[in-house]
């Protein structure tokens, strides 16, 4: 995940969307708490520049996949990006 962040601080391979972002942060989230030791430095520097892709770039229904509103409700994306900005700002 750390190779695949974009240089604005997002992940995503079109460009960085909050949503995927904030997918990119809850799994940062999770293994900076298993592997802490090791990446620590790492995993904070990336959670930083997220945090501040996510304050500045607020949640949009951004068609990412074919079908994605068949499985994807609309109130999800909101949730998604609160919960990963909060992750980040505990870990930095």
């Amino acid at each position: 995940m750390l190779a695949t962040q974009n240089p604005d601080g997002g992940w995503g391979l079109h460009g960085s969307t909050a949503e995927e972002t904030a997918y990119a942060v809850h799994g940062l989230a999770t293994a900076a708490r298993s592997h802490a030791q090791a990446y620590a430095p790492k995993i904070t520097d990336a959670l930083g520049a997220a945090h501040t892709h996510l304050t500045t770039h607020p949640p949009r229904q951004t068609p990412l996949l074919l079908g994605k509103t068949l499985y994807c409700l609309r109130p999800f994306v909101p949730v998604l990006h609160r919960t990963a900005t909060a992750h980040a700002e505990r870990m930095l």
